[in-house]
């Protein structure tokens, strides 16, 4: 008995280990990533994997699914790709580690269950304030004489640091108004709109059924009505508008679409030249590899995954994430769902999200989701 249980709590603490080491590195490192830091998470995320996978179920499709169908789809983009294997087997990591690892956790209900409590009652908030110093410290190293905070990320957006909390902040979004406003605060000053709009819409839909009710309608009409108000006649609503949307980017007729995209559309276009001018059978089901290393190819992500995927992995790497996601949605709570679906979502048609290796933060939301229907 002593035994199981210290075998338990060993696993629940390297779970836990593991997400905040995630976290750690994103901050310390939102760019490249020394290869010592890389070699740690990549190793840790397989011994975790392996181990919740010993711990399937027989029939479970956690397996074949990811251990041998996936891997073998991302390998075989190498056929048509002029990236050296090396090269191309650390950018098939990115997708690969995250996918495993979210899809292998869903067979530790228990331990994930105890990772709950502990992550919420000790470890949320110090998430929280590390991610507030560390993007002070960036404007405080990198900022303007002169410059504010607000100004400062004004045009200097960090979309890992920013994805790295909006992961974090989803699990503690029903944990009551001081969570979500310090979250919501940290987001909006980040100004990665990405993560701005799937914050406010897991947000609205994960608190929906709140807002119907009498109890909270009277709170809102005693204390929120009056602070919104307050807000409306205070803040300089056109400067926010322009902020979030143009980055606060003079702008005429001609080029507006082109700012408030952040020059996407172009970079659509350039993929979709690229896919009709360079795609044969075989490239279409297993992709040309990692595409910004390929000579002649776009230099940039496409800051969207089905183009970001289909080039590099093909139609069955393409087909092989999505089911891994899939299958990791599907064991999520209603609660979780909406929030995973809304995120995953957004993030993945506008700003690209399963080559961020913070993905394996999302098993937060797994930790919220389960221990919140197991708690009641």
């Amino acid at each position: 008995m002593i035994l199981i249980f210290r075998k338990s709590q060993l696993v629940i603490y390297s779970v836990l280990l593991f997400l905040l080491s995630r976290i750690a590195i994103d901050l310390a490192w939102p760019g490249s990533k020394p290869t010592l830091a890389v070699a740690y998470y990549t190793l840790f995320g397989i011994l975790l994997s392996l181990y919740f996978i010993s711990k399937s179920k027989i029939g479970d499709v956690t397996t074949p699914l990811v251990i041998f169908m996936y891997p073998c789809t991302l390998l075989a983009g190498q056929m048509n790709s002029s990236v050296d294997l090396v090269d191309h087997l650390q950018f098939a990591m990115q997708v690969y580690i995250p996918c495993l690892f979210l899809a292998s956790s869903v067979n530790a209900e228990k331990v994930i269950h105890q990772a709950a409590l502990v992550y919420k009652k000790y470890l949320s908030i110090g998430v929280l304030i590390s991610v507030f110093f560390s993007s002070y410290f960036s404007f405080k190293k990198e900022s303007l004489p002169g410059q504010s905070l607000y100004d400062y990320y004004l045009n200097a957006p960090n979309h890992v640091t920013a994805q790295t909390l909006l992961k974090s902040a989803l699990p503690l979004i029903s944990s009551g108004t001081l969570w979500v406003i310090s979250s919501f605060l940290l987001i909006f000053i980040l100004n990665v709109r990405s993560t701005i709009l799937a914050y406010l819409l897991s947000l609205l839909f994960a608190n929906k059924n709140l807002l119907i009710k009498k109890s909270f309608i009277r709170k809102f009409l005693l204390f929120g009505a009056p602070l919104l108000a307050f807000l409306v006649i205070q803040v300089d609503w056109i400067n926010v508008y322009d902020r979030v949307v143009f980055k606060g980017l003079s702008t005429d007729q001609a080029d507006a679409a082109y700012i408030a995209t952040s020059g996407r559309t172009e970079i659509y276009q350039t993929y979709i030249r690229y896919i009709i001018n360079n795609f044969g059978v075989a490239e279409w089901l297993f992709g040309v590899g990692p595409i910004w290393l390929q000579e002649g190819g776009p230099t940039l992500s496409a800051h969207n995954d089905i183009l970001n995927l289909l080039v590099s992995f093909g139609l069955t790497g393409l087909v092989g994430t999505l089911l891994c996601y899939l299958y990791f949605f599907k064991n999520l709570t209603s609660t979780g769902r909406v929030i995973f679906g809304i995120s995953f979502s957004v993030l993945f048609m506008t700003n690209g999200v399963v080559f961020h290796q913070s993905n394996i933060l999302y098993i937060l939301l797994f930790i919220f989701s389960y221990s919140a229907s197991k708690v009641k």
